[in-house]
């Protein structure tokens, strides 16, 4: 039986990255079990896509050069790129290459940022859009961490947003895919009633399992992300510095991750007398990550501006109970069973309540285990590769057929 035709727009698709990329990889993989697929992407993925070859996928790379495309990527513009990226698409492809008569259905899988935006639904398919991110503003209480660069990005999402091309490429869209239930609000109304959330972060839980941990010596608290404040890298140190003012000398804080505030992070150390009890050890790669996690007991991260939050899930797949915030992606992906989410109320509220989880989790033993137990089954249920197959092959049956 012959497959049906698809074609999706990947801006960017790669097996050996992560974020965006390598989600998008994920998905296509899937997607080409089931469907034959018309892959457009931008050219600098060819090597690493041909030397992962997927079945029933057929590549067309498109080269995007040029003084223009060069600021464009370094000014992180990629909503602009996209556009550049379609345009050169229906020139080099649509027009003069590729027949469309078979195609069933176009999916504009990636830019996932809900202010791209392009034209292709004139073509007469059906277009899917997503699964959508981003558009996460920092929480009220929080304005202090809000820099000119955040201020400047919001006001140009804004102003984007009264394009009617925006417009129209959402309202003349058959499903739109969403992330987290909050973008749906982000969203023209009269879109509303097609959109799908869809979670689609997933977990190797063949990579990230848990190890039996040693109990009798300290207690690890782990931090993985990038140094920012939005991260909450700093909300952390404070609450920290609580715990051993309380004469809590039986904790360890291990933080893994580069970024602006490294230097900062250091000082605070020092000031704070915290050199034996804290780790700020930098960036690793991603394969030594598992290890970190397998030696840790709990697992930190109070990010103010998290749409996904990969490395969360991959911390309840190695078996560790999560504190982390009530909002964007974690408020999603971890439930009271498997951890404690902050409210992010106040600047000084949060250290309180960040400062009594970590102090309830250091206290007792059986619900860390109880919480680490429940949260990879969480993964494995919700969040591994095959529970997204699943939501992809349902999401498809739907839409095509």
């Amino acid at each position: 039986m012959e497959l049906k035709k698809i074609m999706i727009f990947a801006y960017d698709i790669n097996p050996l990255l992560g974020s965006e990329a390598g989600v998008a990889y994920k998905w296509v993989k899937i997607i080409s079990k089931y469907y034959y697929v018309e892959l457009v992407t931008d050219s600098k993925h060819k090597n690493a896509l041909l030397k992962c070859p997927l079945e029933n996928v057929n590549y067309n790379f498109i080269e995007l050069k040029g003084i223009l495309c060069r600021i464009l990527r370094k000014l992180k513009l990629y909503n602009v790129l996209n556009l550049i990226f379609i345009s050169k698409t229906k020139n080099d492809i649509l027009k003069r290459k590729l027949s469309i008569d078979k195609i069933k259905l176009i999916h504009c899988l990636n830019p996932a940022g809900i202010h791209s935006f392009n034209d292709l639904y004139k073509l007469g398919i059906p277009v899917v859009i997503g699964p959508l991110g981003g558009a996460l503003l920092l929480p009220d209480g929080f304005k202090r961490y809000q820099s000119i660069k955040n201020i400047l990005r919001d006001a140009y999402y804004n102003y984007i947003k009264l394009f009617s091309s925006w417009r129209n490429y959402y309202v003349n869209s058959k499903k739109v895919i969403i992330g987290t239930q909050h973008l749906s609000q982000q969203l023209p109304l009269e879109c509303i009633h097609k959109t799908t959330v869809l979670f689609d972060t997933t977990v190797d839980t063949e990579i990230f399992y848990p190890k039996i941990r040693d109990n009798s010596n300290k207690i690890v608290i782990l931090y993985c992300g990038r140094l920012e404040l939005e991260k909450g890298c700093m909300l952390l140190l404070e609450a920290f510095k609580n715990l051993r003012n309380k004469g809590y000398f039986n904790i360890r804080l291990d933080m893994l991750g580069s970024g602006k505030r490294y230097s900062e992070i250091e000082r605070f150390i020092k000031k704070n007398s915290l050199d034996e009890c804290v780790n700020c050890i930098g960036a690793v790669s991603h394969d030594k990550i598992p290890e970190y996690m397998q030696n840790s007991h709990i697992f930190c991260l109070p990010t103010l501006r998290e749409p996904g939050g990969t490395v969360i899930l991959e911390a309840m797949s190695c078996e560790l109970p999560i504190v982390t915030t009530n909002y964007g992606g974690p408020a999603f992906s971890v439930n009271k069973d498997c951890g404690i989410k902050i409210e992010p109320k106040s600047f000084d509220t949060f250290i309180e309540d960040l400062t009594s989880a970590l102090e309830y989790l250091i206290n007792n033993e059986d619900v860390r285990l109880a919480m680490g137990e429940k949260g990879r089954r969480r993964i494995i249920e919700e969040f591994s590769v095959k529970a997204l197959e699943n939501k992809i092959k349902n999401l498809y049956n739907d839409v095509v057929g």
